[in-house]
Protein backbone atom coordinates (compact mmCIF):
# COMPACT_ATOMS: atom_id res chain seq x y z
CA UNK A 1 0.00 0.00 0.00
CA UNK A 2 2.78 2.37 1.00
CA UNK A 3 4.83 1.96 -2.18
CA UNK A 4 1.74 2.29 -4.35
CA UNK A 5 0.70 5.55 -2.67
CA UNK A 6 4.20 7.04 -2.89
CA UNK A 7 4.64 5.90 -6.50
CA UNK A 8 1.28 7.43 -7.42
CA UNK A 9 2.18 10.71 -5.74
CA UNK A 10 5.42 10.73 -7.76
CA UNK A 11 3.65 9.67 -10.97
CA UNK A 12 6.10 6.82 -11.63
CA UNK A 13 4.42 4.57 -14.17
CA UNK A 14 7.10 1.87 -13.90
CA UNK A 15 6.87 1.67 -10.10
CA UNK A 16 3.07 1.69 -10.19
CA UNK A 17 3.15 -1.19 -12.65
CA UNK A 18 5.72 -3.18 -10.67
CA UNK A 19 4.10 -2.64 -7.26
CA UNK A 20 0.63 -3.35 -8.64
CA UNK A 21 1.87 -6.61 -10.13
CA UNK A 22 3.51 -7.65 -6.86
CA UNK A 23 0.35 -6.82 -4.91
CA UNK A 24 -1.83 -8.74 -7.34
CA UNK A 25 0.16 -11.90 -6.56
CA UNK A 26 -0.71 -11.68 -2.84
CA UNK A 27 -4.02 -13.55 -2.36
CA UNK A 28 -5.14 -11.26 0.48
CA UNK A 29 -4.59 -8.09 -1.58
CA UNK A 30 -7.58 -7.60 -3.89
CA UNK A 31 -7.46 -5.40 -6.99
CA UNK A 32 -9.71 -2.83 -5.32
CA UNK A 33 -7.07 -2.48 -2.59
CA UNK A 34 -4.47 -1.63 -5.24
CA UNK A 35 -6.66 1.17 -6.57
CA UNK A 36 -7.47 2.40 -3.08
CA UNK A 37 -3.80 2.43 -2.07
CA UNK A 38 -2.97 4.49 -5.17
CA UNK A 39 -5.71 6.91 -4.09
CA UNK A 40 -4.19 7.00 -0.59
CA UNK A 41 -7.16 5.23 0.99
CA UNK A 42 -7.11 2.55 3.68
CA UNK A 43 -9.73 1.05 5.98
CA UNK A 44 -7.51 0.91 9.04
CA UNK A 45 -7.04 4.36 10.65
CA UNK A 46 -3.33 3.73 11.31
CA UNK A 47 -2.76 2.58 7.73
CA UNK A 48 -4.58 5.69 6.56
CA UNK A 49 -2.37 7.87 8.74
CA UNK A 50 0.77 6.22 7.32
CA UNK A 51 -0.39 6.65 3.72
CA UNK A 52 -1.52 10.22 4.30
CA UNK A 53 1.76 11.19 5.90
CA UNK A 54 3.81 9.47 3.18
CA UNK A 55 1.95 11.25 0.39
CA UNK A 56 2.16 14.56 2.25
CA UNK A 57 5.94 14.12 2.53
CA UNK A 58 6.11 13.64 -1.24
CA UNK A 59 3.84 16.57 -2.02
CA UNK A 60 5.10 19.04 0.59
CA UNK A 61 8.80 18.11 0.34
CA UNK A 62 10.65 19.32 3.42
CA UNK A 63 7.92 21.72 4.58
CA UNK A 64 5.48 19.53 6.49
CA UNK A 65 2.80 21.53 8.31
CA UNK A 66 2.57 20.97 12.07
CA UNK A 67 -1.00 19.70 11.60
CA UNK A 68 0.38 16.60 9.83
CA UNK A 69 2.63 15.72 12.77
CA UNK A 70 -0.22 16.29 15.18
CA UNK A 71 -2.59 14.22 13.06
CA UNK A 72 -0.05 11.38 12.83
CA UNK A 73 0.37 11.35 16.62
CA UNK A 74 -3.41 11.41 17.18
CA UNK A 75 -3.67 8.39 14.88
CA UNK A 76 -1.26 6.51 17.13
CA UNK A 77 1.95 6.92 15.16
CA UNK A 78 4.99 7.39 17.38
CA UNK A 79 7.84 9.75 16.55
CA UNK A 80 10.02 6.77 15.65
CA UNK A 81 7.33 5.50 13.27
CA UNK A 82 7.16 8.93 11.62
CA UNK A 83 10.95 8.84 11.13
CA UNK A 84 10.61 5.34 9.66
CA UNK A 85 7.93 6.61 7.26
CA UNK A 86 10.22 9.45 6.16
CA UNK A 87 13.04 6.97 5.60
CA UNK A 88 10.77 4.64 3.64
CA UNK A 89 9.52 7.49 1.44
CA UNK A 90 13.14 8.37 0.67
CA UNK A 91 13.84 4.75 -0.24
CA UNK A 92 10.88 4.52 -2.61
CA UNK A 93 11.75 7.90 -4.16
CA UNK A 94 15.31 6.71 -4.74
CA UNK A 95 13.94 3.85 -6.87
CA UNK A 96 11.55 6.19 -8.63
CA UNK A 97 14.31 8.64 -9.53
CA UNK A 98 16.50 5.79 -10.77
CA UNK A 99 13.67 4.53 -13.01
CA UNK A 100 12.93 8.04 -14.28
CA UNK A 101 16.61 8.61 -15.11
CA UNK A 102 16.99 5.20 -16.75
CA UNK A 103 13.66 5.56 -18.57
CA UNK A 104 12.94 1.98 -17.55
CA UNK A 105 10.49 0.23 -19.86
CA UNK A 106 7.40 -1.26 -18.25
CA UNK A 107 7.71 -5.00 -18.72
Amino acid sequence: MFSLAVSQANNCKYCLSAHSELCSIAPEFESTNIIRARLCEADDPKDQAVLGLAVAIVEQREELPDRLSESARKSGLSDSTVIEIISSVISVIYGIYANHMAKTDID
